[in-house]
């Protein structure tokens, strides 16, 4: 094999990440509204710019007609109460009077419900006329038309990985040592509940979740008792369900049908982990992790190392199903998408250029891993399950109006593009991979 061809994945992958950096990342520039220099931005470049008075899930009734529209605690706000309807008309005919003072511009959503303001595309003049108006302040945006809370709340949604969408790239086996598949298979797992409270804070941040004094209830609540309730949970799972069936077998070895351990072991690890308010997905990693598994020192009993691998080839099968399911159902959902060209841009910035980046820094010093590695690491980003689940979640904690449109859109195009970029190239890349590593016979 030449040098040529050993580096050209490499040049590949390079051509279409250098591509998408040429543009840039999503980028947001903040002015001060008090501040007297003029936003310096494109023609009618893309603004958010924010309003000073409340939104109706945090209002409290200090304007004169218009009543408290603050749900009580533990309730959602309800878009259809005579109060709520009546004080969004006043922030969006506040949003339509403060453009038409800036010199106008296109409008192009109102918000009001958790976040106050409204997205336009204003020329440089018009955004700098706006920022020194009172009650209002203009940050200049870049393909996706979102607030910071909202930002921060896609980027929690599209943080978690799943290599389950590329099944190449996992583990093959419980001996596989592979420092590529394990990290992209246990970074999988982790990220996924690490996500947790990140989506949370971000609820918080909109006014869609309480995140006590100084954020002290969110520290304790979603941050520490949520991780460690869910590791702690699955590892005492896995632990109890694995004696319950080294006991069975011992007593009956001929015994059948112990693949629907596999699938309830999940149920019940998930039902406990929403009743404990744990991360759900980190207890069910845990638990398959320390399923039938045996201290290091001690021997491995034939009946436990038997039933592993006929509930691991269990496993390989339903991970084949749920990819075809997932598939389908991003597929599906596709027809809820508001297509544009900048959604495509953020799609393939993340996956081209945003991912592959920020594995690269979090592995320096270059020494940690071999290049090959490192640079398949930074590739497959399979985005899947997880951000599928958050987004549902976030839109059934309240996220609701044009930004759970573009919310919808910027993730399902987002996995549409990493399932085909990742889901194409990873047999063809982990070939080459494994062909690199066989070792060379001696002649």
């Amino acid at each position: 094999m030449t040098a040529f061809s050993k580096s050209l994945p490499w040049r590949l992958i390079a051509a279409c990440a250098g591509t998408v950096a040429a543009m840039s990342l999503p980028v947001w520039a903040q002015d001060d509204a008090k501040s007297s220099t003029a936003l310096r931005a494109a023609p009618n470049s893309a603004y958010i710019v924010q309003m000073a008075e409340m939104p109706a899930s945090a209002y409290g009734g200090d304007i004169k007609g218009y009543q408290s529209t603050k749900p009580n605690k533990g309730q959602k706000i309800n878009p259809n109460h005579p109060a709520v309807v009546s004080y969004m008309s006043y922030l969006t005919s506040r949003h339509d009077t403060t453009l038409a003072g800036a010199g106008g511009g296109r409008k192009h959503y109102s918000y009001g419900y958790v976040y106050n303001g409204f997205a336009a595309d204003l020329t440089p003049d018009q955004a700098a006329r706006l920022a020194q108006m009172p009650g209002a302040e203009a940050h200049a945006a870049w393909l996706l038309p979102l607030n910071w809370p909202m930002a921060f709340l896609l980027a929690a949604i599209l943080a978690p990985t799943d290599p389950v969408l590329a099944s190449d790239v996992q583990t093959r086996s419980e001996h596989d040592r592979d420092a590529l598949r394990l990290s992209l298979t246990v970074e999988g797992a982790l990220n996924d509940g690490t996500a947790f409270p990140l989506v949370m804070l971000a609820l918080g941040w909109l006014g869609l979740h309480e995140l006590g004094a100084n954020g002290l209830r969110w520290i304790q609540v979603d941050l520490l008792w949520s991780v460690g309730a869910g590791v702690a949970l699955g590892v005492a799972c896995g632990r109890a369900i694995g004696w319950a069936l080294l006991r069975r077998l011992r007593a009956a070895p001929d015994s059948q049908g112990d693949e629907l351990i596999y699938l309830g072991a999940i149920a019940l690890v998930y039902g406990l982990s929403l009743a404990l308010y744990a991360s759900a997905f980190l207890a069910v990693f845990a638990c398959g992790a320390t399923l039938l598994r045996q201290h290091p020192a001690s021997r491995a009993e034939p009946e436990a190392v038997g039933l592993g691998q006929h509930l691991q080839a269990f496993g390989a099968r339903c991970e084949r199903l749920a990819e075809v399911l997932m598939v389908l159902l991003i597929g599906a959902a596709l027809t809820r998408v508001t297509w544009s060209v900048d959604v495509l841009l953020f799609a393939l910035g993340l996956v081209l250029l945003v991912r592959p980046a920020s594995v690269l820094l979090g592995l320096l010093p270059p020494k940690a891993l071999p290049t090959t590695q490192r640079r398949l690491l930074a590739w497959f980003g399979i985005r899947g399950v997880g951000s599928l689940f958050y987004l549902a979640f976030v839109l059934e904690r309240g996220v609701s109006g044009p930004a759970a449109q573009t919310l919808i859109s910027a993730c399902l195009v987002c996995l549409a593009v990493s399932i085909a970029l990742h889901g194409v190239s990873a047999t063809p890349l982990m070939r080459w991979y494994q062909r690199r590593r066989a070792p060379v016979k001696a002649p």
